[in-house]
């Protein structure tokens, strides 16, 4: 199995259901959008209904009966979409932040696409708590999920372009993504993979799963699944994911287009008994984005991404515009003035003085 690829044959089916959501009445300020939900079959299959039917929540500016002439008189004829990605853990009664930027994305003519992030929110297994499974993940679960995460959004493209060229005659969408926490490191790996994502957005993540582990809250909150505590100390932690940065300039050496989950066709990559937690960092994939795509907004007192964490990312991004806020690790940058005024003039630096931010 290729890690983070879709297959040559894609299925393009889906089903296209009635808008219903947490979203308080009259809270959006454009009455003229169209919300959707998207449903298709998750291109990775774990073997649970609710899991692998991928459920994604559409939001298109304008009408119907001006569509036509929007895709004309918008920015060349293109239409714009944000791919938002949730943290860790979110919950179907507290996406009001999610659901306050993408009123901010509309008013500012960016349509977005909501994804719901495997075993979270409308797909959280019966008897289980959103995001609940991933604490309780070893190494190959975890790769597995982030596998799972990039292909859903790989395929989550290819739908909403199949579904606007049928209903609008779409021929031109420009993606970009923007990820929170858990979100954001999928967003990294995400747009590694996949060149059709013109622009990245990552909010609140690092890299080094060492660092994100025993510098973080992560370690109560995980309960030492990335680390067994009882048999794993700190010093054979620190000495376990040491090499990645060794295991990294190996990597991008080879810079494979290809890679399997075990590494098999390369050797010198495959002798390393944490290759599968290294697959499923986003520090390894980092240098594959160009800097000057991508945008970090990082707080000063995240509990879960420690300074160091960041940094490396950073680092291995290519050092690219970061910005450090006087904040937590909270979904509440997402409704932050400031932040939502650098991502707006990061994604659309020609058209500045148009931008919307009423409070």
């Amino acid at each position: 199995m290729y890690l983070y690829q879709l297959k040559k044959n894609k299925d393009l089916k889906y089903s296209l259901t009635s808008f219903e959501s947490s979203i308080p009445k009259n809270f959006f300020s454009n009455k003229k959008i169209r919300k959707f939900i998207l449903q298709f079959n998750s291109p990775y299959k774990t073997k649970i209904k609710e899991n692998d039917s991928v459920y994604t929540e559409l939001f298109l500016t304008g009408e119907n009966k001006d569509y036509q002439m929007k895709k004309t008189e918008n920015t060349k004829g293109v239409e714009k979409i944000i791919i938002l990605l949730h943290g860790f853990n979110s919950n179907l009664t507290n996406l009001r932040n999610y659901y306050y930027f993408i009123n901010k994305a509309l008013s500012n003519n960016y349509s977005c696409l909501f994804i719901n992030l495997p075993f979270h929110l409308n797909r959280t297994p019966p008897g289980e708590k959103s995001g609940e499974r991933l604490i309780h993940n070893k190494d190959m679960e975890t790769l597995l999920f982030f596998h799972q995460s990039v292909l859903d959004v790989k395929k989550g493209i290819d739908i909403t372009t199949e579904f606007l060229k049928q209903k609008y005659e779409l021929k031109k969408i420009d993606f970009s993504i923007c990820g929170i926490s858990l979100g954001g490191m999928v967003s990294i790996i995400t747009m590694a993979w996949e060149n059709r994502i013109k622009k990245g957005i990552f909010l609140q993540c690092g890299g080094n799963w060492d660092q994100i582990y025993w510098n973080s809250l992560v370690r109560v909150i995980m309960r030492g699944c990335f680390i067994d505590k009882e048999k794993i100390k700190r010093e054979q932690a620190n000495k376990f994911y040491s090499v990645i940065f060794e295991f990294m300039d190996k990597y991008k050496k080879i810079n494979p287009e290809k890679i399997d989950t075990g590494l098999k066709q390369y050797p010198s990559l495959n002798s390393y008994p944490q290759k599968t937690w290294f697959l499923s960092d986003p520090l390894i994939f980092a240098h594959k984005i160009k800097p000057e795509n991508i945008i970090m907004i990082n707080s000063k007192f995240d509990f879960l991404f420690c300074r160091e964490s960041t940094n490396q990312l950073w680092k291995e991004l290519s050092r690219p515009v970061i910005y450090w806020l006087n904040n937590f690790h909270t979904s509440s940058v997402l409704s932050n003035y400031k932040v939502l005024r650098l991502i707006f003039n990061f994604l659309d630096k020609t058209n500045i003085e148009k931008l919307i931010f009423k409070e």
